[in-house]
C-alpha cells in the first residue's frame, strides 16, 4: 500500500457497514434470491466514494485496494491525468495474478489466463457519465460497462497485488460464481464485436452450458496440475463449489439481472444528480448518512492507526 507524503491531507472514514449509508436501493441487489447475494461492502465503499466526489466538487478520484502496492506515486499521477481523455484509467497489476478462484484453477491446469484491469486500481472521472458499483463480484467490470461497450478505457503505469490464497476456503469460488458468470458472459459478447442488447435468453442459455463445460475441462484436467496432493484437493472442492452455484443460475435470471443493472443505472444517475454540493468531506457525510447511522471521518492519526485493518478499499 502507499502512503501519502509527508503533509498531505488524510481523511478516513469509519465505515461501519453498508447499513449505515444513505444510498438507492439498487434493484441488481433485490433482484437476487438470497442464496445468491454477497455478504461484502466492496460495492457501498466505492459508490460512497463516488457520491462524495460529486458533493465536494472531486472531478477525478483513484481507488485502491489495501493488498495493492504502488511503486511510483507518478504512476497515480499518469493515470489521474488521462482522465481529461479517457472515463477511466486503469493501472496494470502485476505481482499476484489478480482472477477469480476458477481463473486460477484454469491457469493452473495450463490454460491461458490474463488478468483485465479493475477496481483495485482504478482512476475515474466522476463528472463524466455517472456509473456504479453493483453489489456482485467483478462490480468493477460493470462499473466500467455501458450498453454498447465499455467506457473509454486507459491502461498505464503498474502496480502490485499482494499474494493471496484464492483456495483457502470452497466458499469464496462460490461467492464470485454468479458475478463471473455474468461479467464473463457480457464480455464474451463484446469480445465478439456485439454489445450488451445482444446477451438475451438465448444467449444466456448458450452461455450457461459454455460455462459448465468450462467448469467440467478445469476439474478433469485438475490430476496434470503441478500442485502438491492438499493443494490438488483444495481446487477441486473449490471449483465443486463454482459448478454447485453455478446449477442455481438460470438463465432467466440472467436475463433480469441486466434489466435491474440498466434501471439502476438511471437510478444512480438519478440520485447523484440530486445531491448537494458542499465544501468538505466532514459536511458531505451526515447528508448521506443513515437516520442514527452517522459515518465518522477519522482524522487523529492515532485513531487511524488503530483503525487502519478497517479501511479495506480506499479512495484517495
Amino acid at each position: 500500500m502507499m502512503w501519502a507524503d509527508a503533509g498531505s491531507e488524510i481523511i478516513a472514514i469509519d465505515f461501519p457497514g453498508e447499513q449505515a449509508v444513505g444510498l438507492p436501493a439498487f434493484e441488481t441487489s433485490r433482484v437476487l434470491p438470497p442464496r445468491l447475494r454477497r455478504s461484502t461492502d466492496t460495492a457501498a465503499k466505492r459508490n460512497l466514494a463516488l457520491a462524495l466526489a460529486v458533493m465536494v466538487k472531486w472531478p477525478r478520484i483513484v481507488f485502491l485496494d489495501d493488498d495493492i502496492e504502488v511503486s511510483s506515486p507518478d504512476d497515480l499521477r499518469g493515470a489521474a491525468g488521462l482522465l481529461d481523455r479517457y472515463d477511466a484509467a486503469g493501472l496494470s497489476i502485476g505481482g499476484f495474478p489478480d482472477n477469480s478462484v476458477v481463473c486460477h484453477a484454469y491457469r493452473l491446469v495450463g490454460g491461458a489466463q490474463e488478468s483485465f484491469v479493475g477496481g483495485g486500481a482504478l482512476a475515474v472521472r466522476t463528472s463524466r457519465g455517472p456509473a456504479f458499483f453493483p453489489d456482485i463480484y467483478n462490480e468493477d467490470w460493470f462499473y466500467l460497462l455501458e450498453e454498447d461497450g465499455l467506457r473509454r478505457l486507459a491502461i498505464t503505469g503498474e502496480v502490485k497485488q499482494a499474494r493471496y490464497d484464492p483456495f483457502r476456503t470452497p466458499e469464496r469460488a462460490r461467492s464470485e460464481e454468479l458475478g463471473d458468470t455474468l461479467a464473463e458472459g457480457v464480455f464474451w459478447l463484446l469480445d465478439e464485436g456485439r454489445s450488451v442488447r445482444d446477451a438475451d435468453l438465448r444467449h444466456w442459455r448458450m452461455f450457461l452450458g459454455r460455462r459448465r463445460t468450462f467448469l467440467e475441462h478445469v476439474l478433469e484436467h485438475l490430476p496434470e496440475a503441478q500442485v502438491e496432493t492438499a493443494e490438488r484437493h483444495r481446487i477441486k472442492e473449490a471449483m465443486k463449489a463454482a459448478r454447485g452455484r453455478l446449477a442455481l443460475i438460470p438463465p432467466e435470471l440472467c436475463l433480469a439481472y441486466l434489466d435491474a443493472w440498466r434501471n439502476d443505472r438511471k437510478l444512480w444517475c438519478d440520485f447523484v444528480g440530486r445531491l448537494p454540493h458542499v465544501s468538505t468531506v466532514e459536511e458531505a457525510l451526515p447528508l448521506l448518512a443513515r437516520p442514527g447511522q452517522p459515518l465518522k471521518a477519522l482524522t487523529n492519526h492515532h485513531r487511524l492507526a488503530r483503525h487502519r485493518a478497517r479501511f479495506g478499499h480506499l479512495a484517495v
